[in-house]
């Protein structure tokens, strides 16, 4: 039996989700070709749901995507001219159309992006395959993460951005072109525009929404390096201080060291131990939340999350 999807309807919300192919552990069905089109649709339905991805990584079994779920339904005309414009003509709304509200429930449902996601997804890579292929591709339903985004959504983004650094592919996380990192710094655009700058500038506290993409940017890069830093044997402070200061003004490379954790894909919800709780409680109810088990999770620069615990993780869980 699986577990129900959490998705907060106190305000937006932000999410981790995460799904890899199906079959045996070390296949890799996904190559350049595949990475890019799942790239190309990620970036198309963004622009037609009022979701906002905000960071993603694509690798050769899985993916991972960021994203922000605002809840509210866009109004008539928006709706209409993301609709119109997504499909080019092969279909037409108009303010009048009776399917409209349903339309409208559906661009601010995170869970309805991921499904089109996925299955466009499936469709093109079944069809241009040499010899044509046929069933699912993804070994499951995806995983969705609910996370804090005032503590735990900048912590997620960098841990999703290492992966192929994670997975020795790179040693530097803007040396792989497949994830909103890389592109970002391939073409000097971030993918994701001003969702990635407006979310992420949000968790640096007072004054953020002053920061520019550059100051967001070399903050990052400087928090991946203390990241390395502190897990280092004899780190003391000041040397991981040095490395933060080092990544923002110079650039460093990120040693392939870095080690996955498993919270960020097998949580249901990661935060603060208050916002878990509260979460737990609109969500589930307070009888049902008080028999939900609270895991501490510490990250590799030692911030405090508390997740709450999804299950027990099955094998070949994702990093």
């Amino acid at each position: 039996m699986r577990t129900a999807r959490i998705k907060y309807q106190g305000g937006g919300a932000y999410y981790h989700c995460i799904n890899r192919c199906g079959g045996y552990a070390d296949e890799r069905p996904l190559g350049e070709l595949e990475k890019e089109m799942f790239v190309k649709l990620l970036r198309r339905l963004d622009q037609f749901y009022t979701v906002e991805v905000i960071s993603y990584v694509v690798m050769s079994n899985h993916f991972h995507v960021v994203l922000y779920a605002s809840g509210k339904k866009a109004g008539v005309e928006e709706t209409v001219a993301r609709y119109n414009a997504y499909y080019e003509g092969r279909r037409v709304m108009t303010p009048e159309s009776p399917g409209l509200p349903a339309v409208q429930d559906r661009l601010c449902d995170f869970s309805m992006l991921m499904k089109d996601l996925q299955q466009l997804f499936t469709m093109w890579f079944n069809e241009s395959r040499a010899k044509r292929r046929r069933g699912r591709l993804w070994g499951d339903r995806f995983k969705s993460v609910l996370l804090d985004g005032k503590t735990a959504l900048w912590s997620c983004v960098k841990y999703v951005e290492l992966n192929p650094v994670r997975a020795g592919l790179v040693n530097e996380p803007g040396d792989y072109r497949h994830s909103s990192w890389g592109a970002w710094h391939g073409c000097g655009r971030h993918p994701c525009g001003g969702a990635f700058l407006r979310h992420m500038a949000r968790t640096l506290g007072d004054g953020a929404h002053f920061c520019s993409a550059n100051q967001v940017a070399a903050e990052l890069k400087g928090d991946m390096a203390r990241t390395i830093a502190a897990e280092q044997d004899g780190a003391t402070s000041e040397s991981i201080q040095s490395a933060y200061r080092r990544a923002k003004e110079e650039g460093v490379r990120v040693a392939s060291f870095l080690r996955k954790a498993a919270y960020w894909s097998n949580g249901a919800v990661i935060g603060t131990q208050g916002f878990v709780r509260m979460v737990a409680i609109d969500v589930l109810g307070v009888g049902r939340a008080e028999k939900r088990r609270l895991c501490e999770a510490r990250s590799l620069t030692g911030e405090g999350f508390f997740s709450l615990c999804r299950g027990r993780a099955g094998p070949g869980d994702l990093g």
